[in-house]
């Protein structure tokens, strides 16, 4: 299947080097060019790759922390994001706290690429975009 990418989700350009996608047609996408924030360049889509979920990419993103030994960010004031990472991918629930501290996981999902965690999980579930300082 082919990866789905959007505005602002970060790949690895033909170096192997992180840029972030300005925009995107059926085929190729336009990458931010490191240093120029208002230049971009077009690219064939088949010539990047996806950016692989780690513990050191996590590290990039100030919005995770380790609590109680897993990864985690804060959605809502009671509604938390938490994972692990995993041969498999990054493994993630959605915990939602009642007032008693209570505890009830609502959803899981493996994500193995950091462009999935941007579209499918932190950008639906906050309305914002994922601060990552690659």
């Amino acid at each position: 299947m082919e990866a789905r990418y959007n505005e602002d989700n970060w790949v690895l350009n033909e170096n192997g080097e992180p840029r972030q996608v300005e925009g995107y047609n059926h085929s190729s996408l336009w990458l931010r060019v490191k240093g120029c924030e208002k230049v971009s360049v077009s690219i064939s889509k088949n010539k990047v790759k996806p950016i692989l979920l780690t513990e050191d990419i996590l590290l990039k993103c100030p919005q995770f922390e380790k609590w109680e030994g897993v990864w985690r960010i804060e959605i809502d004031e009671d509604l938390y994001l938490r994972g692990d990472i995993y041969k498999s991918g990054f493994n993630t629930a959605i915990d939602e706290f009642d007032v008693l501290g209570d505890r009830e996981t609502v959803r899981f999902r493996t994500f193995k690429y950091l462009h999935d965690l941007q579209n499918f999980i932190y950008n639906p579930e906050t309305g914002e975009e994922l601060n990552i300082q690659l």
